[in-house]
């Protein structure tokens, strides 16, 4: 089945290297009703390892490195129910991304043969929660809303800790 995909980071080349990246996919045979699945892929140095149970950590990159070898085990990779996925590789570029993507696919949604079609941040801008967040900023900028103001706005969305 053919799945679009977004990638809603901006990338000077496909063959940048990174620790993580945000991926939005929808099938397009309709079938998740408009809206798209939302992953993220961490590879082992992430700096930001975030945990199985969603909770985000910011600890020196050894620590992470050494904390997520031990939720990998002896698996090559570990998807959450929420999507969080942990690959065995120190880091990765855009096209192996792509390729996570489609094991994602094939374990999560029984689609043995994927193929992924680029997708514009329109066709997805309020499809998921974090592509909606996105939107919002954009559209802010695009208003002339000041930087400062858009920061200020940002921390008090659900991703600001409470108390």
């Amino acid at each position: 089945m053919k799945w679009k995909y977004n990638i809603p980071h901006y990338w000077e080349s496909p063959e940048d290297r990174t620790l993580w990246e945000d991926v939005y996919l929808m099938p397009e045979d309709g079938s998740s009703n408009g809206k798209s699945y939302w992953f993220t892929l961490d590879a082992l140095g992430s700096p930001a390892g975030g945990l199985p149970n969603g909770e985000e950590v910011f600890e020196p990159a050894d620590v992470v490195r050494e904390r997520n070898l031990g939720f990998l085990g002896d698996r090559e990779y570990l998807i959450t129910e929420t999507f969080y996925m942990l690959i065995r590789a120190e880091n990765f570029n855009q096209k192996e991304l792509l390729e996570w993507a489609k094991v994602l696919i094939r374990d999560q949604f029984g689609d043995a043969e994927p193929i992924l079609v680029e997708g514009s941040f329109a066709e997805f801008s309020d499809t998921n929660n974090h592509a909606a967040e996105i939107g919002r900023i954009v559209e802010a900028f695009d208003a002339g809303i000041p930087e400062d103001e858009i920061i200020n706005y940002r921390q008090g969305t659900s991703d600001a800790p409470e108390g």
